[in-house]
């Protein structure tokens, strides 16, 4: 193979992993702005997920996996009735720390793309393409299940 298609697949993996992380990141601020919502009626409710959604809109991908672990990990108990409708999510404690590690994994990974190994990709060279391409192979599988895990989320709320 030439170096010019090795700079190609480089090229075509650096921006399906930067896609996949985007999605990942979507995903969590979906989930999050859905999340914990408890509101007396339907306009509270969507100003609730307006106000959540403006919220994490900023968030960097780390900041959204602490807020998602605070959502996960924050198990509230009512002390009074009262009618209102909520929605949160409840997730097993040891799932829970399984997906926040593999999300900060993912956090300090997509960082350490972007601000790391794409300066010192070498795109003329077939040594550092080929060093990328694996590096990419493998981050992508590595964020395939969290993926997974979040669309799942968003399926079984869109099922509600």
């Amino acid at each position: 193979m030439d170096d010019e298609n090795y700079r190609d697949i480089a090229l075509r993996k650096i921006g399906k992993n930067v896609v996949n992380l985007h999605r990942i990141e979507s995903l969590l601020k979906t989930v999050i702005a859905l999340s914990d919502l408890q509101y007396d009626d339907l306009d509270t409710g969507i100003q609730g997920i307006i106000t959540n959604q403006n919220r994490v809109s900023q968030f960097t991908l780390g900041g959204l996996v602490s807020d998602f672990e605070k959502k996960l990990d924050s198990g509230r108990v009512k002390d009074q009735l009262s009618k209102n409708y909520s929605f949160s999510i409840s997730i097993e404690s040891k799932y829970i720390q399984d997906r926040v590690i593999a999300l900060r994994h993912i956090a300090e990974e997509r960082n350490k793309l972007i601000h790391h190994r794409l300066s010192s990709f070498k795109e003329n060279c077939n040594e550092s393409c080929k060093e990328l391409i694996a590096y990419l192979d493998e981050q992508d599988l590595r964020m395939k299940p969290e993926f997974e895990v979040l669309n799942g989320i968003i399926q079984d709320i869109k099922s509600l």
